[in-house]
């Protein structure tokens, strides 16, 4: 199917886009808008990974790694998207599947360290930090937008452990019709829930 093709998938079942604004959403996605969306948060899912303040997903770091994941041009961001709508889609992930959500996160890399994953039981390893759920906090250093709320409906969260992941590219494109413009401002996310950060598009080749 042509990139530039618009079909109708139900945009709450993408929570992805439910948290673009709808100036962004207006008149559906494309296959190529949203194969760039995609890969702005894999790019921030990169960074997120190194060590220390390099971890920082930063504009130029985030820039500097699209990049290197073979960009194809600036579909996303001529539509109107920005790196913030991508940090808060993480952001707001990270904080619905830590303790103050459902804890998705965390009783996924229990069963993933106990089925011999290395990368949960690093994670799992990890100190405990005072400010490890001050995700208001965070969302303001990445310059999420505090006077935007994302727009969606119900959802679930797959599962499936981080070692074993298939990278399969989704060719869905969303139709929206109707959505609100913002974020919410306690939508942050912290330091040490990075891993957590919305596997739904890091971890599919969309």
């Amino acid at each position: 199917m042509d990139e530039n093709t618009k079909w109708g998938a139900d945009p709450d079942d993408d929570l992805a886009v439910q948290h673009l604004p709808l100036h962004v959403r207006a008149g559906g996605f494309t296959k190529g808008v949203y194969e760039d969306y995609a890969k702005v948060v894999r790019a921030i899912g990169v960074v997120l990974r190194r060590q220390g303040i390099r971890g920082m997903p930063t504009s130029s770091a985030v820039d500097a790694e699209i990049q290197n994941l073979s960009w194809r041009g600036n579909r996303f961001f001529t539509k109107g998207g920005r790196l913030e709508h991508a940090l808060g889609y993480l952001v707001h992930t990270a904080k619905e599947q830590s303790p103050l959500g459902d804890g998705y996160w965390d009783d996924m890399e229990d069963g993933c360290a106990a089925d011999g994953s290395a990368d949960s039981i690093a994670y799992l390893a990890m100190p405990i930090c005072a400010n490890d759920l001050e995700f208001a906090r965070v969302g303001q250093r990445l310059g999420v937008p505090t006077s935007l709320k994302p727009q969606w409906a119900g959802f679930s969260f797959g599962g499936a452990c981080a070692d074993g992941m298939d990278e399969e590219e989704d060719e869905d494109v969303i139709q929206e019709d109707d959505a609100e413009d913002d974020f919410d401002e306690d939508e942050g996310g912290s330091e040490d829930e990075n891993e957590g950060e919305g596997e739904s598009m890091d971890e599919d080749d969309e």
